[in-house]
């Protein structure tokens, strides 16, 4: 089966929004600080990963973003993946500085399909 055309483009841009989110957990603060950035959110909720292990950490992040912790963030989400059944996940690639853009609506919105692609 040959991958869409799109799809590393797509994972690339899963990994930007991951990182991101990674880093606010880590502030401990919520991402969705402007109505921009909730809707967003929600769009993120609903997007289809193209990755396996993007979805996995997408739900760490959100199991844990909020939630008073004992231990380093990325020791719990390795736990929390570990629990979902995918104790290899490179957290290396999550935990590295965002790119410059780190706003999530743009990040979120650039992960719609172009019409007529």
């Amino acid at each position: 089966m040959a991958l869409d055309p799109n799809h590393h483009l797509q994972t690339a841009r899963e990994l930007a929004i991951l990182r991101v989110l990674v880093l606010h957990a880590q502030e401990r603060c919520h991402p969705a600080g402007t109505p921009e950035t909730g809707i967003a959110l929600d769009n993120l909720a609903k997007h289809s990963w193209h990755d396996e292990e993007h979805r996995v950490v997408y739900e760490c992040v959100l199991a844990l973003a909020s939630h008073n912790r004992n231990f380093p963030l990325r020791e719990e989400m390795a736990a929390e993946a570990t629990r979902k059944g995918h104790p290899d996940v490179d957290w290396d690639l999550y935990f590295a500085p965002p790119g410059p853009d780190t706003d999530l609506a743009i990040l979120v919105e650039s992960l719609k399909p172009v019409p007529g692609r």
